[in-house]
């Protein structure tokens, strides 16, 4: 049986090369007439580093500044998202509607997209790769390899744009 594509996982952490990956989400979308959500992932801070720090500043300040930082940060990362997506669709307002979600989530990236992506039960995951290295191709990120790795979900690895 042929795949149709009803629900797309892009996942971004805004690097150059997103904006082509995110063209390549909304044009399988455009086709199948599927759903793109987009994820951007806040990386968890080490443990040592957190336990450090709130043995400085005490463990109930530690937390509510925390709490402060992480609301702060999502609701400005939803802003970009949101700006980054509407940029990119104002010249294609047509795609507008393929976007069904932007979120920000926080923890390990690789788990969190996997995570996420059997929640919406996504049908593929599109990335975006980094810049290729001098003498070599090895422009896959640690967060791919590591989907890569772990998923049954078709992924589309999407190389740097112009």
């Amino acid at each position: 049986m042929i795949p149709k594509y009803q629900t797309v996982l892009y996942a971004t952490n805004f690097e150059a090369y997103a904006r082509n990956a995110f063209r390549h989400a909304l044009s399988v979308a455009q086709h199948y007439d599927a759903k793109v959500h987009v994820v951007h992932v806040i990386p968890e801070i080490e443990i040592s580093h957190q336990q450090y720090v709130a043995a400085m500043i005490g463990e109930e300040r530690f937390r509510e500044l925390s709490e402060d930082s992480n609301r702060e940060m999502i609701g400005k990362l939803q802003g970009d998202l949101r700006s980054f997506t509407d940029d990119e669709l104002k010249e294609h307002p047509e795609y507008i509607k393929a976007v069904a979600s932007i979120e920000v989530l926080h923890g390990h990236p690789a788990e969190r997209i996997l995570q996420r992506a059997e929640e919406l039960d996504a049908d593929l995951l599109v990335f975006g790769t980094h810049a290729q290295k001098e003498g070599g191709f090895d422009f896959l990120g640690s967060v791919v390899k590591r989907v890569l790795r772990r998923t049954r979900r078709p992924v589309l690895v999407v190389p740097v744009g112009e």
